[in-house]
C-alpha cells in the first residue's frame, strides 16, 4: 500500500523548483550595438592666416588737423631766375615737377586728392624761413639736409642725392681729376656758392694744381668746354645729366662725384605728425617702386633716387 503525500507538501514542492528555475535564466543588460556611432568632437577652432597689409599711416594730430580743416596742402618751392627771366638751374623744371609729384602723393594720402596742393614760389633764401613762419605746410624744392638747416627746421627722410661732379667733352681723354691736372675747370656760382672753391679744394686735398675760372651761368660754361676754352666744368650731378640728355654724344661724365648731400622736405619744428605721416609716404614710395616712376615721367635721373 503506498503512502499518501500531503497537498501541502506538494504546493512547497512545487514552488520551490519554480524558484530555482527563475534563478537560473539570466538576466538580459543591454549592450550599446557597436553600430551606434559616438558623438564627433568638436573641432578645434584654428584662427585664419592675416593677410599682410600696409601699415596705415598717421592721419590725425594737431598740424594734420590743421591742414584738413583748410582742405589744401601749401608747400613752397624756388624761384631762381636769372635778370633774363630764365631759370639759371638747367634741371629745374625736372627737379620742380619731381618734387610737386611727391607733394601730390602726400596730399592724396592726406586728403584724399592729389590735387589739393597749392604751390607757392620762393626765392632761395626764404624757402627754409616761409616754413618756419608757418606760411607753407612744406618745403620741397632740392633742399641739402645740413646740420646749420637742422636748427631751424626738421627734414624728412632723404627722397633724392646728388653731389658735385666733372662734365668734359666726349672723346678729350680725360679719365678723372688727375688728368685735369695744371689745367683750368670752368665754374659758377649758384645759390651764393661759387663751386670753383670746391674744385681748387678738392685738387689741393688730393696734392694738385687745378685752377678754376668762373662763368656767369652752366649754359656758358658748358660751351667753354664744348670750345676747348676749358677742360672740364664742375657742376651739380643731376644739372651735369639733364643737360647731357638734352645734348646727347657731346658731354661725359669723368671723376665720378666728388661730394654727396641729400635732399629732404623741410618741415616746421613742432609739428611732428605731418613729419611721420610725410616719411611714412616716402617709405611707401620707395617700397613699392612709384617713387621711380614719377622720378621718369619728369624725367628727372631716377639714379639720384634715395633709395634705402
Amino acid at each position: 500500500m503506498k503512502a499518501k503525500v500531503p497537498l501541502s507538501v506538494l504546493a512547497v514542492v512545487a514552488l520551490l523548483l519554480i524558484a530555482c528555475a527563475a534563478a537560473a535564466t539570466p538576466t538580459s543588460t543591454p549592450v550599446p550595438s557597436r553600430a551606434t556611432p559616438r558623438p564627433a568632437a568638436t573641432p578645434a577652432l584654428v584662427p585664419p592666416t592675416a593677410t599682410p597689409t600696409k601699415t596705415p599711416p598717421e592721419t590725425a594730430g594737431p598740424k594734420i588737423q590743421e591742414i584738413k580743416n583748410r582742405g589744401m596742402l601749401i608747400i613752397s618751392v624756388k624761384k631762381e631766375e636769372s635778370p633774363t627771366g630764365q631759370h639759371r638751374d638747367v634741371a629745374h623744371f625736372q627737379k620742380r615737377d619731381f618734387e610737386i609729384s611727391l607733394a601730390k602723393a602726400i596730399a592724396k594720402t592726406l586728403l584724399g586728392d592729389e590735387n589739393k596742393v597749392e604751390v607757392k614760389m620762393y626765392p632761395l633764401a626764404d624757402r627754409v624761413p616761409a616754413v618756419e613762419r608757418n606760411e607753407v605746410d612744406l618745403a620741397i624744392s632740392a633742399i641739402s639736409i645740413s646740420e646749420e638747416l637742422k636748427k631751424i627746421v626738421n627734414f624728412s627722410d632723404p627722397y633724392a642725392w646728388e653731389g658735385l661732379t666733372l662734365m668734359a667733352r666726349k672723346g678729350a681723354g680725360i679719365t678723372g681729376l688727375e688728368g685735369l691736372k695744371g689745367q683750368t675747370v670752368a665754374a659758377t656760382t649758384e645759390g651764393g656758392r661759387y663751386f670753383g672753391n670746391d674744385i681748387e679744394r678738392i685738387a689741393q686735398e688730393r696734392g694738385l694744381a687745378i685752377t678754376a675760372k668762373s662763368y656767369g651761368d652752366f649754359e656758358e660754361a658748358a660751351s667753354a668746354v664744348e670750345t676747348g676754352q676749358a677742360r672740364a666744368v664742375i657742376h651739380r650731378s643731376i644739372d651735369i645729366l639733364v643737360y647731357m640728355a638734352q645734348k646727347p654724344g657731346v658731354f661725359e661724365t669723368v671723376g665720378g662725384t666728388l661730394s654727396r648731400e641729400e635732399y629732404g622736405i623741410a618741415i616746421k619744428k613742432g609739428n611732428d605728425d605731418l613729419l611721420r605721416l610725410v616719411n611714412s609716404v616716402i617709405s611707401e614710395l620707395k617700397k613699392s617702386g612709384e617713387i621711380k616712376q614719377l622720378a621718369e615721367r619728369a624725367k628727372f635721373p631716377a639714379q639720384h633716387i634715395a633709395l634705402p
